[in-house]
């Protein structure tokens, strides 16, 4: 489909310099007079340390991690289901007999043919 001119609305009736020339150029300075207060003593400030800003931030992800949580609690809750996996024990692990390579298939649920992707020749 193309878009000819004839085709478009006039949306001159909503900018306001068509009933009023100078209107951006007005608007434009009202915005920096009202805002030159704010600028002008941002300018003074001395940044923050990192300590300062970790604790900015803290104060505003607390609550959001906060809420993030129980949203997760009770999305686990209505769920109804709870892990029944048993929790991997690294003595029982060590404890085995077997190559080591099998003890790193257990740890990560990844099959090593004897070279690890890692380090070329380095073999588990």
């Amino acid at each position: 489909m193309k878009h000819r001119d004839v085709d478009r609305l006039n949306l001159a009736a909503l900018d306001p310099e068509t009933g009023d020339p100078g209107y951006w150029s007005r608007f434009h300075a009202r915005v920096l007079d009202r805002a030159e207060l704010v600028l002008a003593r941002r300018r003074k400030m001395e940044p923050p340390s990192a300590e300062e800003f970790v604790v900015r931030w803290g104060r505003m992800l607390a609550p959001l991690v906060a809420a993030a949580a129980a949203l997760a609690g009770l999305t686990l809750l209505q769920s109804g289901t709870s892990p029944q996996a048993e929790p991997l024990r690294v003595e029982d692990l060590l404890a085995q007999d077997g190559p080591e390579s099998d003890l790193m298939a257990m740890l990560t649920g990844v099959e090593f043919n004897g070279v690890s992707d890692e380090t070329p020749g380095r073999e588990w």
